[in-house]
């Protein structure tokens, strides 16, 4: 029996994250499981990898039995983009506050992605800081400064 990848995209993210799951294990197979009544500090990282091993395992096997489409090409900008967001947010957060480091680290991932510069690059990142800032600031009532001191 010969094993065809029908699906190359499924097969690489099942595959990827059943690495991820199998290292929730492995570095959760020291921690205290408890039981259910008494949770340890282990039982989530244990149950967490189990569910995401045996959804991986899915993942890849429908990767083996459907027919997909090839994963596209690596771009460089839209990765360096999500990579440098939470490092621009970290260098940010302090000296510009909440609402500019929002909005510029929305704005950084969305230029990046869509490569356009329109109404809509900036209204969905002014939005989103908004929402983020109402979430953080407003709700959950997070000592962070809304703007620069």
């Amino acid at each position: 029996m010969k094993l065809a990848i029908r699906n190359p995209l499924d097969v690489m993210s099942g595959s990827f994250l059943l690495i991820v799951g199998i290292s929730a294990l492995y570095f959760g197979k020291d921690l205290n499981f408890g039981s259910m009544a008494r949770m340890g500090p282990g039982f989530m990282p244990r149950v967490v990898g189990v569910c995401i091993v045996v959804l991986s395992a899915l993942v890849v096997l429908r990767g083996l039995r459907v027919t997909g489409e090839m994963p596209p090409s690596f771009q460089l900008v839209p990765f360096l983009s999500i990579v440098l967001a939470p490092v621009l947010f970290a260098i940010l957060i302090k000296p510009a506050g909440l609402f500019i480091t929002a909005f510029a680290v929305f704005s950084l991932v969305r230029v990046a992605c869509t490569k356009q510069f329109s109404v809509e690059a900036f209204l969905a990142p002014f939005i989103l800081a908004v929402v983020v800032c109402a979430i953080f600031i407003g709700l959950l009532g997070q000592p962070l400064p809304l703007f620069w001191y």
